[in-house]
């Protein structure tokens, strides 16, 4: 019986003629009508407030039809977000814990006041807002307060933001959509939806990239061995407020963009540290705009230059403490290592890059071997199997690397060859697959080893050729990972020598110590492997054999000979090749007419010129072709029956590119023909 009457009172007596000064006599009549029926119900500000264990929550929604909403901004002592409205009367409800508290609506009637053809300026909103009708505009259009609430909650600002963005010609479109017959329906809703749209940028956001929300989500946890690809904005903002800065955005597998603002406007470079203060979090969408744009107001108002996202890959994240993360440039902006630690004062970003000046950083670390060391070469006539004091190893056709071993912390991995680079180094770590995986032992840091990269054939198991292996360590990280998935192929490493065993200089002790430092730190470390090794005579023979029929996988060169008393090895290759540079390039004739035809090359230390064109594949002579001038000064080695000592070789024959000395791919930028050395040099194109 209550219920019915409270419903007959609110849904009879609220005409849409009402105004304020009768709404207090309406609320008092339902009031007298709760206290005839022994509940009481109080009466404040021209509210009604209906305790729960009369009026529940679904007799609300049910019975009286209120249907909820989110508020977005909650008048005081409201106890969650959602308040209830009827779209066909003028009143709406808020939860206030213990009790109901009704309001009237008062935006309609603005609406319809300013919608006279005689107003010519914007309706003052003040008064309403102030009176405590903010939080009904939001009833229906969340956004709108949200909006205006990351910039005060005061009214005038809510005021302001409304009339600065509509018109009186809107609010006379909305008073003619009210007159339809739709409109007699659903006024409220619709009207304020219309609103929303006019007025909002985004419903969802309180700023342009951040949602309204403005939380800083907690960064994913991210380990060493299972690093994972986020991707990254760098965002120049030139800001009103607080000057030119640096956007920082690690955008995460789930599309959050974590976030930071580097009032240094740019990243540190390697061994400096930058202050980073983290900002909200923002959307994937906002970190991918790429170019200039402007932020015209409110939060962040300035004008952003961004790059769009780039692939970056996070190495290590300990939420509330560390974030470690790489950019893999191309090959002239190369490598840079980050290291995001936060403090009591905020975050301080680090660039950890290794450089040849700084060595390996951190504890354990130190200086990258720079040198490759001059081994001693010999004949297989000189070759004996029966020395006890020699240990025979298979010689990896590879790339010269150093391995650097820090406790707690992946493998990295140097080339020994020079670069022009700003970093002074060549670092391949990051090429490896699962490189985060070949993690070290506390005990062997400060462990510096010698040893090699080869590529594997995954479906044959055998090493390719030296130069694939160069154009897989050539490329730029993500490249090189491309390359191994595309080929079927996995860079992969062996170790032979040791320069540092845990922190000592051991690199001149006998290779019998040497050898047990090793054996130790493949059982610590088992991706980090010795090649074939023989000892016994017996082996010894056998693995002789097995290279020199081709059955051995990962070479055809020959093998290492160590002597056990010694820190040295000598070469053995079964091929004897001469190392010779590309002056020059000769166009083709007869069947190669049209291509080039063979590669003019001297010997160190010679000025006289040899053609080379015996050895050189059909795939090989069309990349020389289309490009000659990128392999002038590449060294190559080169099989000859005899060489005279003017330096002319005979019987000439390509083996295959360096992929350690003379020019590089990358690195050539200039190419001089040496026509003072080679005068019978003709382009492809004469």
């Amino acid at each position: 019986m209550i219920l019915k009457k409270i419903a007959f009172r609110i849904l009879n007596d609220s005409s849409s003629n009402i105004d304020q000064d009768d709404i207090k006599s309406r609320f008092n009549k339902i009031k007298t009508l709760f206290n005839i029926y022994g509940t009481k119900a109080g009466l404040s500000h021209k509210r009604l407030i209906i305790p729960k264990d009369v009026l529940s929550k679904e007799d609300l929604t049910k019975y009286l039809n209120f249907i909820p909403s989110n508020t977005g901004l909650g008048e005081k002592g409201q106890t969650t977000s959602l308040s209830y409205r009827n779209p066909f009367n003028r009143f709406h409800v808020h939860d206030h814990g213990d009790s109901w508290i009704m309001h009237r609506d008062r935006f309609n009637d603005l609406i319809s006041s300013f919608a006279s053809e005689k107003s010519k300026s914007v309706p003052n909103f003040s008064k309403p807002i102030i009176e405590g009708a903010s939080h009904i505009i939001a009833d229906v259009i969340p956004g709108l307060i949200d909006y205006a609430k990351g910039k005060s909650v005061s009214g005038s600002n809510i005021k302001t933001l409304i009339q600065k963005k509509l018109s009186p010609e809107f609010f006379r479109e909305i008073e003619r959509l009210r007159k339809t017959s739709l409109m007699e329906k659903e006024s409220s809703f619709l009207i304020l939806k219309k609103l929303a749209e006019q007025v909002l940028p985004s419903k969802s956001e309180f700023a342009p990239g951040i949602p309204i929300a403005r939380k800083i989500y907690p960064i994913p946890e991210v380990t060493y061995q299972t690093p994972q690809i986020w991707q990254i904005a760098l965002q120049k903002h030139i800001a009103v407020k607080a000057g030119e800065h640096m956007d920082l955005r690690l955008v995460d597998l789930e599309g959050k963009a974590h976030s930071w603002a580097i009032p240094s406007a740019s990243l540190p470079k390697p061994g400096e540290k930058v202050l980073a203060i983290q900002q909200p979090t923002h959307t994937q969408e906002y970190a991918a705009r790429k170019g200039k744009f402007e932020i015209p107001e409110g939060y962040g108002k300035g004008t952003v230059q961004s790059e769009g996202l780039k692939p970056v890959e996070i190495v290590k994240s300990i939420p509330g403490k560390v974030l470690r993360f790489n950019t893999y440039g191309n090959q002239k902006e190369g490598n840079q290592e980050y290291s995001l630690i936060q403090t009591p004062k905020g975050h301080i970003l680090f660039n950890i890059t290794s450089t040849a000046e700084s060595g390996v950083r951190g504890k354990g670390g130190h200086l990258i071997p720079h040198y490759r060391p001059k081994y001693q070469e010999t004949s297989v006539n000189n070759i004996f199997f029966d020395n006890p004091n020699e240990i025979h190893q298979a010689k990896v056709d590879g790339a010269n690397v150093s391995f650097s071993l820090r406790g707690d912390k992946h493998v990295k991995i140097f080339s020994t060859r020079p670069t022009e680079r700003h970093t002074g180094v060549l670092e391949h770590t990051h090429k490896i697959p699962n490189y985060g995986s070949i993690v070290v032992p506390p005990s062997l840091s400060g462990t510096v080893l010698r040893g090699e990269l080869y590529a594997e054939d995954k479906k044959t198991g055998k090493a390719l050729p030296a130069e694939q292996v160069g154009g897989l360590l050539n490329a730029s990280v993500w490249r090189s990972r491309e390359k191994q998935q595309e080929m079927g192929a996995e860079l992969k490493p062996v170790i032979y020598d040791v320069v540092k065993f845990k922190g000592h200089d051991v690199e001149n002790v006998p290779y019998v110590e040497k050898l047990r430092m090793l054996k130790e730190v493949q059982e610590a470390v088992p991706k980090l492997k010795l090649p074939p090794l023989a000892v016994t005579t017996e082996e010894k023979e056998a693995l002789f054999r097995r290279i020199e029929r081709g059955e051995e996988p990962i070479t055809r060169e020959g093998i290492i000979s160590w002597n056990l008393t010694k820190s040295d090895p000598t070469k053995v290759k079964f091929r004897p090749d001469f190392d010779a540079e590309v002056v020059g390039i000769l166009p083709g004739k007869g069947k190669h007419q049209g291509r080039m035809g063979a590669l003019q090359m001297i010997l160190p230390g010679k000025r006289v010129v040899t053609n080379v064109g015996t050895g050189l594949s059909d795939e090989l002579r069309n990349r020389i072709s289309k490009d000659p001038s990128s392999f002038i000064g590449r060294v190559a080695k080169v099989r000859a029956q005899q060489v005279f000592p003017s330096g002319k070789m005979r019987a000439p024959s390509f083996v295959e590119f360096h992929i350690e000395k003379g020019n590089q791919p990358e690195e050539i930028e200039k190419v001089f023909f040496l026509k003072s050395l080679a005068p019978q040099v003709l382009s492809l194109g004469d």
